[in-house]
């Protein structure tokens, strides 16, 4: 399977995921199916923190997903509130939405867009 349809099955699984949230460990790197794919701790060589090839990635390379307003308000909102209230369900349902669109728009992106190696920063339209 190549990064790009490992990535497309990881939003499809967030989606889900955020359609149906179980357990607290939802909001942690060891939980999220994009991480467990791109995010390097230790290359071999020293100490790196890079989520190059996840289209959620800053310009750097590093981790940009904290950075939506969504999820920072469904995260927030989520430590206050499980099971789900419903302005928690609502929040989750744009972000659910939102990894649908992804879904739709990184299918036109080339696969090496996705390979660590050879990533360059995603300019989509980022659905906040």
């Amino acid at each position: 399977m190549t990064y790009k349809q490992k990535t497309l099955k990881a939003c499809k699984e967030l989606s889900d995921k955020y359609r149906k949230p179980k357990g607290k460990e939802f909001f942690s790197n060891k939980s999220c199916p994009l991480c467990q794919i791109y995010l390097k701790r230790y290359d071999g060589i020293k100490f790196t923190c890079t989520c190059k090839g996840c289209f959620m990635a800053d310009k750097s390379g590093n981790t940009g997903c904290c950075y939506f307003k969504t999820y920072q308000l469904a995260r927030n909102i989520y430590w206050q509130s499980f099971p789900p209230s419903s302005s928690m369900k609502e929040i989750f349902e744009l972000r659910a939405k939102f990894f649908d669109k992804m879904i739709k728009e990184l299918k036109e992106y080339p696969a090496r867009k996705f390979v660590p190696l050879t990533w360059t920063y995603f300019k989509i339209s980022r659905a906040r």
